[in-house]
């Protein structure tokens, strides 16, 4: 359907743009669609086989995990990919990716010597 793959799309654009305001609600995004919550829950579960929470998360820890190869605090860097608060930030990622965002960026990123 032609019209759902432009919902698609406008929906990754949307998330795209917006997954670093920590205030972002899945009624926001729904209203930016015109759609209800529960329409657009439903398209995110087929579309991405996850939740809403789910994916935003999945967009934040990539963009997390690029951002530790700038020069960027972890810091600055958790309120860049939406957090406001270091510890939830800290939560996540270690969750995400099994360790801490300093570790990761010293395993991951940062060449051996």
């Amino acid at each position: 359907n032609e019209s759902s793959i432009g919902r698609i799309c406008k929906l990754d654009r949307i998330l795209q743009k917006y997954f670093n305001n920590s205030n972002l609600e899945l009624q926001f995004v729904a209203d930016e669609l015109h759609v209800s919550v529960r329409q657009l829950s439903r398209i995110i579960q087929k579309q991405y086989g996850c939740t809403y929470r789910e994916k935003l998360l999945e967009l934040r820890m990539i963009h997390a995990a690029r951002l530790l190869s700038t020069g960027l605090s972890i810091t600055e860097i958790s309120y860049e990919v939406g957090y406001s608060s270091l510890s939830a930030f800290h939560a996540a990622f270690s969750k995400y990716y099994g360790m801490a965002a300093a570790q990761y960026r010293k395993e991951k990123l940062l060449p051996e010597g």
